[in-house]
């Protein structure tokens, strides 16, 4: 894959620093392509959120399973696991996406449909919008991941209400709701996205958003990977006399409610 790095100014090790910027990605070296190994590739750093301009002039795949103008993005899985944010900001129309994560031999390891995309209403300096939050733990066993992000012919067959201006302006006034249907709005090829990529920890980095949404999200799936993380992690840790960490690691298994974890540690300890 061709690797255009994105320097950014603010230092990663910063408390409660993150970079923003704006790509508009309507350049690309290449333009239609037919396999994922040829696209252009951003790579985006930890603490970071970026816009991203998606527009008639976006790269592109034609193959069978994506015909769809395509984000690819490098994840910064040397930094451990990651908390996403996915933005789709919604105007007079939306780009609806689904996104699939890609090891280094084009092997997907993790789908994020566009079901998993909920409309949030507008707040603050934010407009309608749909997104999706979710949690990538890199396996020991792949040294690249790829967030490939595209739409599909099924979902520009559908449409996003949102809700009408006069309900909302009522609803921040506390009054009651005048007649006034939602607004569909149609899903399009072009749009404008938003990344947003932290450090994972057990609490999620954005609980904003969620009670904006006000929908419970379920609780994260513990995957064959996530428990095979923590188990080499911690063990590595404690092998490495860096208990503070593995401690830490510890911490974060219990509640993902992984079983064995205490155990793992224990026994890491006992064998030194």
């Amino acid at each position: 894959m061709k690797l255009n790095s994105i320097a950014l100014l603010c230092g990663l090790f910063l408390t409660g620093c993150q970079n923003t910027q704006t790509l508009n990605l309507s350049t690309p070296s290449v333009g239609t392509v037919s396999s994922i190994e040829q696209l252009d590739t951003q790579s985006l750093p930890l603490s970071s959120s970026t816009n991203i301009i998606i527009s008639n002039a976006t790269q592109k795949i034609n193959s069978d399973n994506i015909q769809s103008p395509v984000i690819n993005i490098a994840l910064p899985i040397n930094q451990g696991p990651l908390s996403i944010e996915l933005t789709s900001k919604i105007k007079d129309s939306v780009f609806s996406p689904v996104a699939a994560i890609y090891d280094e031999n084009q092997k997907i390891i993790q789908t994020i449909p566009a079901s998993d995309f909920n409309y949030v209403k507008p707040r603050l300096s934010k407009g309608n919008r749909l997104v999706a939050e979710f949690s990538f733990f890199p396996s020991n066993t792949i040294s690249a991941a790829n967030l490939i992000i595209y739409t599909t012919q099924v979902e520009l067959q559908k449409q996003t209400e949102v809700i009408h201006p006069a309900r909302l302006d009522a609803e921040a006034r506390g009054n009651y709701f005048p007649e006034a249907k939602d607004i569909p709005m149609p899903h399009a090829l072009t749009g404008e996205l938003v990344i947003d990529i932290k450090p994972y920890t057990s609490h999620s980095f954005f609980g904003s958003n969620s009670k904006e949404n006000n929908t419970p999200k379920e609780s994260l799936k513990v995957n064959e990977e996530t428990v095979q993380y923590y188990s080499h992690n911690i063990q590595k840790a404690v092998s490495e006399d860096n208990i503070p960490k593995a401690l830490s690691l510890l911490e974060e298994a219990k509640a993902l409610h992984i079983d064995g974890a205490e155990e793992i540690f224990v026994n890491a300890i006992n064998s030194k």
